[in-house]
């Protein structure tokens, strides 16, 4: 059983290993699974249960789960691909299920390059991975093979990058709840309603998750695509932010955006956002209030930075594509498991609401 609100290689595995997926629905207030729905689905073909930590955020009734499948006697497994360093209650991500599975991919908290982490108390899941990693051998320096395993290892150079980010997986974390706290105070101005994180879990916020107003879809052929086009529009100039790799650019003095949707689960609103989660992201002074003294000072050479990033990506624009069009924003985007996203931030200047005019079909730019 595995959630609705998932990555595709969550129920690939049950089908990897010779099982048949049944969906639980997805709870709303944590995306994570719905406990009595899971609950009303176990039966006597069960073999496994599989939570998914969305966000890095925990379900607090992760523990009513862990007592149900124990009465069924089965596992509890944990898709914890996103959730490395999160708490529940100061019990940490992994330590809930009979195994855990952690992903090491570009875009996650930290990363090795590629791979992921198996963590587990159970002697036999240990001792049957280390087989199955390794061609099916039963020992590192046998050739005696008891399993058909595959060649599931890590590499030495993509484990040495894999140990220096775990040492610095807490100021990871920092940095993200740090961003985490500017889009709790600013987007509730323009009408987006964050997720709220249970009080006894601590989030590393490998995703923000956002609901937009009622009525704007993600989907940009929907009736609210327009209205969702506005939101970003609201978002990227109000605060700096761009979404889903959106450039904006004019054509005597039009603007126009590219736009990506991407789906969720029918129950719920195909309008929930991952906010980006950038480091570059911070609260820029404005009429002389906000950020101030050294903060403000960084501020401003991450904007330096950023304008030299946008000039070379408008020089290599105007290349292509002539001189009529003047880009305001550039975005360097970079992927996750949701959507293509990137912040760039810009300086004050460039950045007026009031300055902007209506918009035009999109000009595509590929910084």
């Amino acid at each position: 059983m595995v959630p609705t609100n998932t990555f595709f290689a969550t129920p690939a595995a049950v089908q990897h290993a010779g099982g048949i997926v049944r969906f639980a629905e997805c709870d709303p207030a944590t995306y994570a699974i719905d406990v009595d729905h899971a609950r009303s689905l176990i039966g006597p073909n069960t073999r496994a249960v599989v939570a998914v930590h969305i966000g890095g955020v925990i379900t607090p009734r992760i523990g009513e789960l862990q007592a149900a499948c124990g009465r069924a006697g089965i596992p509890l497994v944990e898709d914890a691909a996103h959730a490395h360093g999160s708490t529940l209650d100061g019990k940490p991500a992994g330590s809930f299920g009979l195994a855990a599975a952690f992903s090491f991919y570009p875009t996650k908290v930290i990363t090795s390059g590629e791979g992921g982490m198996i963590a587990t108390s159970d002697a036999r899941i240990n001792e049957e991975a280390r087989i199955y990693r390794d061609q099916g051998k039963a020992g590192f320096t046998s050739n005696f093979h008891t399993r058909l395993g595959n060649n599931w290892r890590m590499s030495e150079p993509h484990a040495v990058i894999g140990c220096y980010q775990l040492k610095r997986l807490p100021e990871f974390i920092a940095a993200r709840r740090r961003i985490a706290a500017i889009y709790d105070r600013a987007l509730p101005a323009i009408g987006v309603k964050p997720l709220t994180v249970p009080g006894a879990v601590v989030s590393n916020y490998y995703k923000y998750i956002a609901m937009p107003p009622a009525g704007v879809e993600r989907d940009a052929e929907s009736v609210g695509g327009h209205a969702r086009s506005q939101l970003q529009r609201a978002v990227a100039f109000g605060y700096q932010v761009l979404f889903a790799g959106a450039i904006f650019a004019h054509d005597d003095g039009q603007r126009g955006q590219q736009d990506h949707a991407h789906g969720e689960h029918e129950r719920h609103p195909r309008g929930v956002v991952a906010v980006p989660e950038q480091a570059q992201v911070h609260e820029r002074p404005r009429g002389g209030g906000g950020v101030d003294g050294a903060d403000a000072a960084a501020a401003r050479r991450e904007g330096d930075q950023a304008d030299d990033v946008s000039a070379r990506a408008v020089a290599r624009f105007r290349t292509q594509h002539g001189d009529d069009h003047e880009a305001h924003l550039v975005v360097r985007p970079t992927r996750d498991c949701y959507t293509t996203i990137g912040v760039c931030l810009t300086r004050e200047s460039r950045l007026q609401p009031a300055s902007l005019p209506g918009t035009r079909a999109p000009v595509h730019a590929r910084p």
